[in-house]
C-alpha cells in the first residue's frame, strides 16, 4: 500500500480521507494500518478508523474492533459497539455480553441495540437476561431487540418471567415478538392482552388475568390511535457545546413506551450531515421529525459536514426539502436554540412545526420532550402535545416554558 495512503501523513485532512478511502476499499490487508490509526491522537482519525473497520466487516476486523474494546474511552466504546453491530458477526457475541457489564450506560444499550442486529437464536438468552437488567434503557433496548428479531423461541421463557413477576416490558417483548410472528389474536392485543398456550409453539390463548398489567400503561383501543413513525436527526459537531443527545432520545422512547405505545418505529441518524437528512427522509417516510441539535438563529441549523465540523443549513433549504414530503410529514420539532426562523420557513409547508424563540437549556429541551411524547403517546393532538411539553417545563420550575413556540400551517385547521 503507498505511503500517501498512510495516515501517519502530515496533513491532516488527508490524513481523515486517506483512512476514509481505506473503508472504502474494504481490503483486509488496510486492517494493520488502521489499526494504527486507532492509536493515533487525532480524535477525528480514530474514529474514522473504527468506521472504516466496520465497514470493512471481515472477521479480521471484528477481531480489531474487539481488542480496541478494551482499551477505549466511553465515547469510542459505544462507537466500537456500533461497528460491531453493524457487521452483524456471531464472533463479537462474547466481546458485547461484557460490555453489558460497562460503567457507561450507553455502552450498555448499545451492546444489547449490537446484539439485536446479529439477530441470531444465539444472542437470545442475553437478551431475555437483559430484561432483568438495572439499567432501564438496557431492558427499553432488549424489549426492542426481542421484537425486531421477532423469534418465536423466545416466547416460553419471557412468559415465564412474566408469569413469576409481571413487568410491563416483558410484555412489550412479548407483543413485539407476536406482533412481528403474527401470532396474536388482533382483538385481545388492542386490550393489551398477553396471549399464551403452553401447548402450541404458537403461544396463542392463555387469558390477560395471569399477569395483567397497571391499568395505566395497558395500551389504548382508541380506533383514532395510529402508529406515527418517528425521525429522530442528532448532530453534535465538533467544537460545539456538547448536548445530552442520547438522554433525549432515551426519554422520548420510555415516555411512548409508559404509555402503551412503544412499538413506534423510532429511527435516529447520528452526526448528521444534510445529504443524510435526504436518505432518512426517503427510506424511513416519517411522520414525526424530530431534531436535537444547534440553532443560529437565521443562519440555518447546524449539522455536521464530512469531517465533523459545522454544516449550516439554511431555512430555505429545509423549507425545500421539506415541501417534497409535505405528504407525509405531519410535525417537525426542532429541539434547538432559536430554531424559530427554521421553523417558520417549513410551516410553509408542514401542518405543526415546533422551533425555540431563543437559547433553550438541555434540562428544559428534555422536559419539552417528555411532555410532547407522553401527550403524542396518549393520542393527543399535536397543539395538546405542544401544551404539555411546555408545562412539562413549567413543573419542573424551568424559566423557559415559554420558549417552544408551535407555528401551524393553515391546512392544519381545515
Amino acid at each position: 500500500m503507498s505511503y500517501c495512503c498512510h495516515p501517519v501523513s502530515s496533513d491532516k485532512h488527508f490524513r481523515w480521507k486517506a483512512v476514509e478511502a481505506l473503508g472504502h476499499i474494504g481490503s483486509e490487508s488496510a486492517i494493520p494500518i488502521l489499526m494504527e490509526a486507532l492509536q493515533h491522537s487525532d480524535y477525528y482519525i480514530h474514529w474514522k478508523a473504527m468506521e472504516a473497520l466496520g465497514e470493512i466487516g471481515t472477521e479480521g476486523a471484528v477481531v480489531a474492533l474487539i481488542e480496541t474494546l478494551k482499551h477505549s474511552e466511553d465515547y469510542f466504546c459505544r462507537r466500537v459497539v456500533e461497528a460491531l453491530g453493524q457487521i452483524g458477526s456471531e464472533h463479537a457475541i462474547l466481546a458485547l455480553q461484557e460490555a453489558l457489564q460497562h460503567s457507561d450506560s450507553s455502552v450498555r444499550w448499545k451492546a444489547v441495540e449490537a446484539l439485536g442486529k446479529i439477530g441470531t437464536e444465539s444472542v437470545i438468552p442475553t437478551l431475555i437476561k437483559s430484561l432483568q437488567h438495572s439499567d432501564d434503557y438496557v431492558r427499553l433496548s432488549a424489549v426492542e431487540a426481542l421484537g425486531k428479531i421477532g423469534n418465536e423461541s423466545a416466547l416460553p421463557s419471557l412468559l415465564r418471567l412474566q408469569l413469576g413477576s409481571p413487568r410491563d416490558y416483558i410484555r412489550d417483548a412479548i407483543f413485539a415478538i407476536q406482533e412481528r410472528c403474527q401470532f396474536y389474536n388482533y382483538n385481545i392485543y388492542q386490550l393489551g392482552q398477553v396471549s399464551f398456550d403452553e401447548s402450541i409453539p404458537q403461544l396463542s390463548s392463555v387469558t390477560y388475568n395471569l399477569n395483567k398489567p397497571r391499568e395505566s400503561s395497558q395500551l389504548k383501543t382508541s380506533s383514532d390511535t395510529v402508529m406515527k413513525k418517528i425521525l429522530v436527526l442528532a448532530a453534535n459537531p465538533k467544537g460545539t457545546s456538547q448536548l445530552r443527545v442520547e438522554e433525549e432520545e432515551r426519554e422520548i422512547k420510555e415516555r411512548l413506551r409508559l404509555a402503551g405505545y412503544g412499538k413506534v418505529p423510532i429511527n435516529k441518524t447520528e452526526a448528521t450531515r444534510p445529504r443524510d437528512i435526504q436518505q432518512a427522509m426517503v427510506d424511513f417516510k416519517p411522520q414525526i421529525v424530530h431534531f436535537i441539535g444547534h440553532g443560529a438563529g437565521q443562519d440555518g441549523l447546524v449539522f455536521e459536514d464530512a469531517i465533523g465540523q459545522e454544516k449550516l443549513v439554511t431555512s430555505e433549504a429545509l423549507a425545500s426539502l421539506f415541501k417534497l414530503f409535505y405528504a407525509h410529514v405531519e410535525c417537525v420539532v426542532l429541539n434547538a436554540c432559536y430554531s424559530e426562523f427554521q421553523a417558520e420557513a417549513i410551516a410553509r409547508h408542514i401542518n405543526y412545526v415546533v422551533g425555540m424563540s431563543q437559547d433553550i437549556g438541555d434540562p428544559a429541551a428534555i422536559e419539552f420532550s417528555v411532555g410532547f411524547y407522553i401527550a403524542l403517546g396518549a393520542g393527543e393532538s399535536y397543539e395538546f402535545a405542544y401544551e404539555l411539553g411546555c408545562n412539562a417545563i413549567q413543573l419542573e420550575g424551568i424559566q423557559e416554558h415559554l420558549t417552544p413556540i408551535l407555528k401551524k400551517n393553515n391546512r392544519a385547521d381545515l
